[in-house]
């Protein structure tokens, strides 16, 4: 009677497996050319760029480091190169759950946003409705 090879237990013909080596050796080289997919992606859009900005302000350029940014299309066909989890993110999600670097003025931006907010209905856009189109702005 055969046993396992992990565990020693004797086990019946009819309930014994064995690895499929050439599946297997298919599995590794699909995930060796996923793994190559995904390491491509995090070396082309995992590092940060030097983008000069024009400050009105001080009428001077300022240099700083943006991430580097892609189209929705791109983002989903690029995501097919590992579909187990999301590799792409929206940006305002993204900057919804990253920490504010000013705590202090996100909190004014905030209550300042909060203040300019219209009574009446707004269109998609945010914008304030005139009554009679209220109805319409409902609608869609």
């Amino acid at each position: 009677m055969p046993k396992c090879f992990f565990t020693g237990i004797e086990i019946q013909m009819e309930d014994a497996y064995l690895l499929d080596r050439g599946a297997a050796k298919r599995a590794l080289r699909n995930l060796r050319l996923r793994l190559a997919a995904v390491e491509r992606l995090v070396s082309q859009l995992g590092p940060k760029d030097e983008v000069e900005a024009y400050d009105h302000r001080s009428n001077s350029t300022k240099v700083r480091s943006e991430r580097r940014l892609v189209c929705a299309t791109v983002a989903g066909a690029l995501s097919a190169s590992y579909p187990e989890c999301p590799l792409f993110v929206a940006w305002p999600k993204f900057a919804a759950r990253r920490p504010p670097v000013f705590p202090e003025m996100a909190k004014e931006s905030r209550i300042a946003v909060a203040a300019k907010k219209p009574d009446g209905p707004t269109n998609r856009v945010g914008t304030p409705v005139r009554p009679t189109e209220a109805s319409h702005a409902a609608a869609q």
